[in-house]
């Protein structure tokens, strides 16, 4: 006879304190996310954006230098492509597109 015994997970102090921290850390976690301060943190910015629209001949490195000159050009272009769900690399005349 194989009996399957049930055990109880006991915590000490010690455990329980972390478990009550690591719980705090992942909701504060998803509070922030969830309000976007991560965001802004992330890309050391405000909500300001400008609207372009394509024109023939216009590159996401093109405008990227335009309208971001004081920083890395290819951050400038991961936001652009993330904020417009970019997934082709080229552009269409026409677009228009949100630029950080």
């Amino acid at each position: 006879m194989n009996r399957k015994t049930k055990r109880k997970i006991r915590l000490k102090s010690r455990g329980k304190n972390l478990f009550v921290i690591c719980s705090i850390i992942l909701l504060l976690s998803f509070y922030l996310n969830l309000t976007g301060l991560f965001e802004k943190q992330a890309f050391g910015r405000t909500d300001t954006y400008n609207t372009v629209v394509v024109k023939k001949g216009d590159t996401l490195w093109g405008l990227a230098e335009k309208y971001g000159p004081k920083q890395d050009i290819r951050k400038t272009v991961y936001e652009i492509k993330m904020i417009n769900n970019i997934t082709d690399k080229y552009l269409k005349p026409g677009e228009l597109l949100i630029i950080p």
